[in-house]
């Protein structure tokens, strides 16, 4: 397979190359180029962003045959173009992947766990591990190890290999890609890792800066650890400094005292929640009472801020003061949509069912004696109570 400029010289960010061919496609029009450093997507990593002759690059991917094509809006005329890549996403991506290598070759050193897969993310990237379980512990251990060898700025290499070379390396792979054929390129972290890629990489393991692991995930038979590298995690820490800053404000306190600010305020919700649960069911009893009071065999009642809990509530206290009764509760805006509940003698609340979500345009269900649902057509109340009755 042919190597794109970007594949022999990850830090090259323009090129000046010459259109082979440019033909409509579905969504636009695919140019082939005589080189490009615009990376596909491909082992993981998605692919550059861009422009190639100024149009704005719209995707990079590689066809069955392992062509290069580049997705513009607009064809391209033959002849030299030039072609630029989106260098702060590119470096972003270098970041992240070279970051994947060194947690791999760590994971699988230090933990005994082989990584089955690897997605580069938008916001973050995450790597597969065949390890059942991967406690905080030793995250924390990995995330370490990771670190000292980011400080220890071990070169980060790429180049091409035989097939013959390759089965005499202690090379890291999940395979080569299917219908490979010819030299096969490896990135090798010097002393860490060799492994077969066609990704970019940085130069060092200094460039990643820092890497954050910062959760895991449980498969079946494996973990998925997620993690940051370098800018990320500076953006990362950026945006929990002013979200920190933001909550002091709120909660008017130290960022030490939040945690004990947000339990007090938790606390006092809680106690609020119950007291307003204890004065419904006491609304709700007097409302059922109510409405039990009368002759009618039929009633209805309507709250605009109740809900089914309350409603059944309301039923439940007038039932049992007068088993016969057939009652129509509803809740929400009386001109628009909300919640009903029928409730009385199970034989009578089956026949109306299905007339009842006809009239209120809504659907429902329930246990015998009562049904329940949502309604878009509550001004239909009326309509509804005198078929009732």
């Amino acid at each position: 397979m042919k190597l794109a400029a970007c594949q022999r010289e990850a830090y090259l960010r323009r090129l000046t190359t010459r259109v082979l061919s440019c033909e409509p496609t579905d969504g636009g029009f695919q140019a082939v180029l005589e080189d490009t450093v615009l990376y596909p997507e491909g082992g993981g990593q998605p692919a550059d962003s861009g422009t190639v002759g100024g149009l704005p690059v719209l995707d990079v991917f590689r066809d069955p045959k392992g062509e290069i094509l580049h997705l513009l809006p607009a064809a391209l005329q033959p002849g030299e173009v030039e072609v630029v890549v989106d260098w702060e996403r590119r470096y972003d991506h270098m970041q992240q992947h070279t970051a994947q290598h060194l947690i791999t070759a760590l994971a699988q050193d230090r933990l005994g766990a082989a990584t089955t897969s690897f997605h580069l993310g938008g916001e973050r990237c995450d790597i597969e591990l065949d390890l059942v379980d991967l406690p905080a512990a030793r995250v924390a251990a990995l995330e370490q190890q990771v670190n000292a060898e980011v400080r220890a700025a071990r070169p980060v290499r790429s180049r091409l290999v035989d097939p013959e070379q390759l089965a005499a390396l202690p090379v890291r792979t999940r395979g080569l890609p299917a219908g490979h054929q010819g030299a096969v390129r490896l990135v090798e972290i010097e002393g860490i890792d060799l492994n077969t890629c066609g990704g970019t990489h940085v130069g060092s393991t200094a460039e990643l800066q820092i890497v954050k692991l910062i959760d895991t995930e449980r498969l079946r038979g494996g973990t998925r650890l997620y993690y940051l590298a370098g800018g990320r995690v500076l953006s990362a820490l950026s945006r929990g400094r002013e979200r920190e800053r933001a909550l002091s404000r709120v909660l008017s306190c130290s960022p030490e005292e939040q945690c004990a600010a947000v339990e007090r305020l938790l606390e006092t919700a809680r106690a609020a929640d119950k007291a307003r649960r204890l004065l419904l069911a006491e609304i709700a009893a007097h409302e059922g009472a109510r409405l039990a009071a009368g002759s009618e065999a039929v009633v209805s009642s309507h709250r605009s801020d109740g809900d089914l809990a309350f409603l059944n509530a309301v039923a439940g206290a007038a039932l049992e003061r007068r088993p016969g009764l057939l009652l129509l509760l509803t809740c929400g805006d009386p001109a628009g949509s909300g919640q009903f509940l029928l409730a009385g003698p199970p034989e009578r609340v089956r026949e109306l069912a299905a007339r009842v979500t006809e009239i209120l345009e809504g659907r429902g269900g329930g246990a015998p004696g009562r049904f329940q649902g949502k309604s878009a057509r509550l001004d239909r109340r009326g309509e509804l109570l005198s078929l009732l009755r």
